[in-house]
């Protein structure tokens, strides 16, 4: 529990090494509560978890299964799920991909959750009917900056790359071959870079410069 105290008041610092983990699974048993953190016993040790903002309030006792990125003793919850029902990730989460760019509506996706940051950036925690987790970051102005298929071999379907991509690179000659994406990502110089696999499970690595045209492209 000395470990658990000492972080309750550098929760931020404790969280900031998180950005890239992967969200995993754990189930356990509440036996106390701070405002919107709690600590969850498991089999393998007391862990203090930050519910996501706008989840209902958690009750010492309570028995949870709770998904987000964890360091150490520490987690940060994307998901909590109690007695068969699940807890929203945000205030703000809804079934409704309205809130999302323009380009991304109607290709299937959930909004569960989303994140503010500063200078106007805005991260959504997606997924697709099949249970792909998909994190899309818009900037302030409403553009798409990157979109992340969650976990090493997840992908989503290319027609998100028509989407967000003008034809010369959507439909460049090297991706013909691309049969699942793994990730968009685009500078804020309007460089591309390309991230899937091909239909026979190759990985595919491409690289644009601003003007679509390609730079560097990796099949391994």
């Amino acid at each position: 529990m000395n470990a658990i105290r000492r972080c309750l008041s550098v929760t931020a610092l404790c969280f900031a090494t998180m950005a890239h983990a992967q969200p995993l699974e754990v189930t356990g048993e509440v036996s106390q509560v701070f405002g919107d953190r709690f600590v969850l016993q498991t089999g393998s040790g007391d862990l203090l978890v930050t519910a996501p903002p706008g989840a209902p309030q958690v009750q010492a006792g309570q028995r949870l299964t709770v998904t987000g990125e964890r360091n150490g003793d520490q987690m940060l919850a994307e998901h909590i799920q109690t007695d068969g029902a699940s807890q929203q990730e945000t205030g703000a989460a809804t079934a409704s991909d309205a809130e999302l760019p323009a380009a991304l509506r109607g290709l299937g996706l959930e909004i569960v959750g989303s994140r503010d940051w500063p200078y106007g950036k805005r991260e959504f925690l997606t997924r697709l009917a099949d249970g792909t987790r998909i994190e899309i970051e818009v900037d302030r102005d409403g553009h798409v900056r990157e979109i992340e298929a969650e976990g090493r071999r997840a992908v989503m379907p290319t027609t998100f790359l028509e989407r967000v991509m003008p034809d010369s690179i959507a439909r460049h000659p090297q991706l013909q071959n691309l049969s699942g994406l793994r990730k968009i990502e685009i500078s804020d110089d309007g460089e591309v870079e390309i991230e899937g696999f091909s239909a026979s499970g190759g990985e595919i690595e491409a690289e644009f410069d601003r003007l679509g045209r390609l730079v560097d492209f990796d099949l391994d």
